[in-house]
C-alpha cells in the first residue's frame, strides 16, 4: 500500500487550512498595529526618533512578513501536493515524512534527515 494512502488526507487538509487561517489572522492584526504605529508616528512627527531604532523596527516587520508569506506558500503547496496525491512524501528523497512530524508541521517538505542535511545552525 502507498505510504500516502496511510495518512487520513482530510485529517491534513483541515489541519494546514487551520494553520493558514491563523497565519492570516496574524497578518491583518501585524498590519493593523504597524498601521496604528504609522498614525502614531505621523501624529508625532515632530518629536526626534532614534533613526537606528526606527530602522530596526522596519527590519523586524519586513521580517514577520516574510515568515508569514513563506510558511503561506508552503502551505499552498502542501494543498496542492495533497490534491496531486503526494502530500507527506519528502521532496528529496521521496521516502514518506512520518505522521508524526506532519501533526507538528503539517506543511513539512522534507523528512528530519533530509531537512537536517539543509538547515544551517
Amino acid at each position: 500500500m502507498d505510504a500516502t494512502m496511510e495518512l487520513d488526507m482530510e485529517h491534513f487538509r483541515q489541519r494546514l487550512l487551520q494553520v493558514q487561517t491563523r497565519l492570516l489572522q496574524h497578518g491583518e492584526d501585524f498590519d493593523h498595529e504597524r498601521a496604528r504605529e504609522e498614525e502614531l508616528s505621523f501624529d508625532l512627527e515632530d518629536v526626534p526618533t532614534d533613526l537606528a531604532a526606527e530602522l530596526l523596527e522596519r527590519g523586524r516587520e519586513a521580517t514577520v512578513e516574510e515568515m508569514i508569506e513563506e510558511f503561506l506558500e508552503r502551505i499552498q503547496r502542501a494543498l496542492e501536493k495533497i490534491e496531486e496525491g503526494t502530500y507527506g512524501l519528502c521532496e528529496d528523497c521521496g521516502r514518506p515524512i512520518p505522521q508524526a512530524r506532519l501533526e507538528a508541521l503539517p506543511y513539512a517538505e522534507r523528512c528530519v534527515e533530509c531537512q537536517s542535511r539543509i538547515e544551517v545552525f
